[in-house]
């Protein structure tokens, strides 16, 4: 009998919190921009939620996701699927230290790329995996190749390059 009054008590808990959590999903046309924030067209207030481009035949093509109006991701879809997701962008949330990234697959998913990039916005770091194995790392600074460049070639081995600025160092 506990159980049952446990079980009862967490499904009601459920019920109640769902709507709390659940997140709003609009069509871009919902919303509008103004000063880098989401406003909802029909209150004009901040946009918390997802919107959505989805095209006639029903395939999602492009998600945003927003939190009191900030962008927070952006996720590009295509080949008529939401698998594989080919552009996944990660913004910073306001006033946290959570970097941006960005994340590209190939359409079969075994090559990713993932860049990382300060809060201004510029590159820092771009990795590319296949079949999550590290082939390619560098740095950059200014937005230029910065440190050293790492890369596998076809054969194997791998190569290291030194950049100072965006120029190779003999």
């Amino acid at each position: 009998m506990k159980e049952k009054t446990q079980l009862l008590f967490l499904a009601m808990l459920f019920l109640l919190t769902a709507p709390l959590v659940a997140q709003e999903v609009v069509d871009y046309d919902a919303i509008y921009i103004e000063n880098d924030l989401a406003y909802r067209t029909s209150n004009q207030l901040p946009f918390s939620g997802a919107a959505q481009k989805v095209r006639k035949n029903g395939h999602l093509v492009h998600e945003s996701y927003y939190q009191k109006g900030i962008l927070t991701k952006s996720v590009l879809y295509y080949n008529n699927t939401e698998k594989p997701t080919p552009a996944n962008t990660v913004y910073y949330f306001a006033g946290t230290d959570i970097p941006k990234k960005s994340f590209d697959f190939s359409l079969d998913e075994s090559v990713m790329k993932v860049n990382h990039f300060n809060k201004e916005g510029e590159k820092e770091l771009s990795e590319t995996y296949e079949n999550e194995v590290l082939v390619y790392k560098c740095t950059y600074l200014n937005g230029k190749k910065h440190g050293t460049e790492f890369c596998i070639k076809e054969d194997g081995t791998p190569t290291y390059e030194t950049y100072q600025n965006g120029k190779r160092v003999q």
